[in-house]
């Protein structure tokens, strides 16, 4: 991340001796730690550049414990939860489903399954410009053989890529004609690389009664209940802040009729704000 960052990093930023230094380190193959990885972010945000951090599969953090352990993970949350980096997540589970992810950093994250795409969604996604630019027959074995769906469509992009670099090769002849078992070959492949993408899944299963089940059920309902004490929060603040503003107009009224003095009225302000 840092090698990927540093050199997008605003001259806004400042902090140029510093960022210089951490290239230096990473050039040398020094270690770095996730304190530099934060502060570097924080630079990031103070220089106005947007950090979108994609992680896919994020449940393999579970296999490696020693190093993605849950200060990590807490560390990871703060990141989010300040709005240092805007964090997309994929999962194959609800993350309240799995087990060995605390209910605690759930909380907050908007959780959205992906389902089958619209028909246009679909043919737009085989439609992007690249150097091996599909046809409309291509895009309509394709189409078939995704289904809409956006794991096969991904499978069915892919190998209609590779192939389409080999004259003759198992979709097309030397001159580029589609073979008359083009699509079924396509559609056999994007199958087979679906199936064993489901095999691998590993899902966890869920048991009434059981204790994967006990636990789902608890981490469920612990993140419904910050998520509704983070609404209920954001809402006393909403409230607050409108009763608060009245007052002080209010307060600055008396003042300035000679009711209080400067000095009475900062402490009223200081009472009412909770401040220093």
């Amino acid at each position: 991340m840092l090698t990927r960052l540093l050199p997008q990093m605003p001259l806004e930023a400042g902090h140029e001796p510093e960022l210089r230094a951490l290239e230096r380190r990473l050039a040398a193959h020094q270690p770095v730690t996730m304190e530099d990885l934060t502060l570097t972010l924080e630079w990031a945000v103070a220089g106005r550049l947007r950090v979108v951090l994609l992680l896919d599969e994020f449940k393999d953090l579970l296999e490696r414990p020693a190093e993605f352990d849950e200060v990590f993970r807490g560390r990871l949350r703060s990141l989010y939860s300040d709005r240092t980096v805007a964090l997309v997540l994929a999962t194959r589970q609800p993350l309240s489903e799995i087990e060995g992810f605390s209910a605690y950093f759930a909380n907050g994250i908007s959780q959205y399954t992906i389902g089958v795409l619209m028909p246009g969604e679909a043919a737009q996604l085989l439609r992007q410009p690249h150097d091996r630019g599909f046809s409309a027959d291509e895009v309509r074995m394709a189409l078939a053989a995704g289904a809409r769906h956006p794991l096969r469509l991904q499978w069915a992009g892919f190998w209609l890529y590779e192939w389409k670099g080999q004259r003759p090769g198992p979709l097309s002849q030397a001159h580029g004609t589609l073979h008359a078992a083009a699509e079924r070959r396509l559609t056999q492949q994007v199958h087979q690389a679906y199936e064993q993408a489901m095999r691998l899944s590993r899902p966890l299963p869920v048991h009434v009664g059981s204790r994967t089940g006990w636990m789902t059920q608890v981490n469920r309902f612990i993140k419904w209940l910050g998520d509704a004490i983070d609404a209920l929060k954001a809402r006393f603040y909403a409230v607050l802040l409108l009763l608060a503003l009245p007052m002080t107009l209010v307060f600055v009224l008396l003042h300035i009729l000679g009711v209080f003095t400067y000095d009475q009225l900062k402490e009223l302000l200081r009472r009412l704000f909770g401040g220093t």
